[in-house]
């Protein structure tokens, strides 16, 4: 019997629930942010500014569903930075060509 295993099956039986939490709060963020995006674009920006607010909106989207539903923030530095950098690329190129 290994004297530690009470605590390895209690850190390893709550960890899921943890991570089921921080869905569910990611979840109700991404459809808070598409409401907002919806209300923006109807009814309080127009032209570049609707862009850079909604680009904004889209970067947070983009990196908090890359974070945690693709569970980058487990991965190497290198898919991190790429990653981030992909979404900040084609940020700055809608906002260049718009």
């Amino acid at each position: 019997m290994r004297p530690d295993l009470d605590l390895f099956i209690s850190y390893y039986l709550f960890t899921p629930l943890i991570m089921q939490r921080a869905n569910v709060i990611l979840w109700v963020a991404l459809v808070l942010f598409t409401l907002l995006t919806f209300y923006f674009s109807e009814y309080q920006f127009s032209g570049t500014n609707l862009v850079l607010v909604l680009m904004g909106i889209v970067i947070i989207k983009f990196l908090g569903i890359g974070f945690q539903y693709v569970e980058l923030k487990d991965a190497a530095p290198v898919w991190k930075v790429l990653f981030t950098g992909f979404i900040l690329l084609f940020a700055v190129l809608v906002i260049a060509f718009t």
